[in-house]
């Protein structure tokens, strides 16, 4: 249970990210708006991307086997 409630609220948090990058991507009005918006973009990936495969690997060292129902 704690392995869901963890990936969810990285999947939230990576959601809400995207989203706002989303709209900094569409009210970008400079050539430096734009480059910066395509940063966070790339960090956001590279954080949920990191996000989820910690929560597998601390979820594989928490529990043990034969509780992964």
């Amino acid at each position: 249970m704690l392995k869901l409630a963890i990936f969810l609220a990285h999947a939230v948090l990576f959601i809400v990210i995207a989203s706002t990058t989303f709209n900094t991507v569409t009210n970008a009005t400079t050539n430096e708006y734009l480059q910066n918006a395509i940063r966070l973009i790339r960090a956001n990936f590279i954080v949920g991307a990191l996000g989820f495969i910690i929560t597998i690997f601390f979820s594989e060292l928490v529990m043990p086997p034969e509780s992964k129902i």
